[in-house]
């Protein structure tokens, strides 16, 4: 007789480690969020064998934050030889199976980011790249360092299916070396938003609300603009705006663009139903906050943004959306769990907002839609997709399903 057992935990091969190239917390950068949640749910699925390491990008040599104990090295992303120099460390390193590079144009500085070349043509490990953004139609300069940095790459990482059409017909890169890994969300609990609305002290008020780093390319003012309309119908509304400045354009504009909102807010008589929050919140804020919304907003100005982890929190939360068109808005704002919007457009924000709050029953589905259709892309999902890519050039990433069959 067979007797077929279950099917036993993961076994896995000898490992090692897999190093990032990217910016790391306490520095404020959505890369830097983005790859310590992909970092973390890697190390709680796969570890303590599969150890994930940082080399985090360093705005200067002197600035050097204080770092958890898996950053191992430090590049001053404007210094050329650190690249080369981390580049050689790494490759002394037999831990270390695959560098995973974590691409952002503005982090690896030189012409349209091209400092990361340098580490490219030094380092012998496998090498990833993500990139973050994928911009269209770009100039001759631009096409020829991405072209580059693909060809030192074992495999590509993109976030949606347009950004790999980007690369294919743009960049003329070849398909079969690009994999679609969505922006992951955390794992949240779908439920009503009365008791967050309680502890924020919304109770009885309809919320609508953003975050993020404020700059302007965010379009905040659109909705601002768009809110006389709205509160004449609904007087209940609250439009909350949650996040810092951008460091970058708080270095070298300030506080110039929030000091135009709120002047905006004030000639509008607004005082009483738009509310800035000028702080970085911590995780379990950002999702409380999302809990206590009705409506998200996902206000980019940005017709080519590849990929908006705010707009894939929201909707991971269960929040309809109303979205300006950009890139990735366009592939998940879909008519079952929100709206798209013109760019620059307070009457079409107007319009979308009030049509959503006249027919609740409508908005509940569009959440509840939109926590379904978002379950792929939680965290622990996101990590097990980049392992199975990893493993592909680095065999000794590969995991096994043990499966033991006994005859009697």
């Amino acid at each position: 007789m067979n007797v077929n057992q279950k099917n036993k935990p993961l076994i896995r091969r000898q490992a090692g480690w897999i190093a990032y190239v990217s910016t790391f917390p306490p520095r404020r950068c959505g890369i830097a969020t983005f790859t310590t949640d992909l970092t973390n749910a890697i190390d709680k699925l796969f570890g303590p064998l599969i150890k994930t390491k940082i080399v985090a990008m360093n705005l200067t040599k002197t600035n050097h934050p204080l770092y958890l104990k898996k950053v191992i090295f430090h590049i001053n992303q404007s210094c050329k030889n650190d690249y080369i120099k981390i580049a050689k460390k790494l490759n002394l390193l037999k831990e270390i199976k695959i560098v995973s590079v974590q691409h952002e144009f503005g982090i690896f500085r030189g012409d349209h980011g091209s400092n990361i070349l340098l580490f490219l043509k030094e380092i012998k490990k496998p090498v990833v790249i993500t990139f973050h953004t994928v911009l269209p139609a770009p100039n001759k300069k631009m096409c020829a360092i991405v072209q580059a940095i693909a060809k030192y790459a074992e495999g590509i990482i993109v976030m949606s299916h347009s950004s790999k059409e980007i690369l294919k017909k743009d960049y003329g890169l070849n398909p079969k070396k690009i994999q679609v890994i969505p922006h992951g969300i955390h794992q949240t609990p779908c439920r009503t938003n009365k008791h967050a609305k309680s502890v924020l002290g919304f109770s009885g008020k309809t919320i609508l609300s953003t975050f993020g780093f404020l700059n302007p390319n965010k379009g905040i003012e659109y909705v601002i603009k768009s809110l006389p309309k709205v509160i004449k119908k609904f007087p209940d509304v609250l439009f909350l705006v949650a996040g810092i400045t951008h460091p970058a354009i708080l270095e070298k504009k300030g506080e110039t663009y929030r000091n135009f909102l709120l002047k905006k807010v004030q000639q509008l008589g607004l005082n009483n139903y738009v509310f800035f929050y000028n702080t970085y919140f911590d995780l379990n804020k950002i999702l409380r906050f999302l809990e206590a919304t009705d409506i998200y907003l996902s206000t980019s100005l940005n017709p080519n943004q590849a990929v908006s982890g705010t707009l894939s929190y929201a909707l991971g939360s269960g929040r309809p959306v109303i979205s300006t068109a950009f890139a990735q808005a366009k592939q998940d704002v879909t008519k079952d769990v929100g709206l798209l919007v013109d760019f620059k457009n307070p009457t079409a924000f107007t319009k979308a907002i009030i049509k959503l709050l006249s027919n609740k029953k409508l908005c509940l589905q569009m959440g509840k839609n939109a926590y379904d259709y978002t379950r792929y892309m939680t965290w622990e999902n996101v990590a097990r997709a980049y392992m199975e890519y990893f493993s592909q050039f680095s065999p000794e990433l590969i995991l096994e399903q043990k499966t033991a069959c006994h005859k009697k």
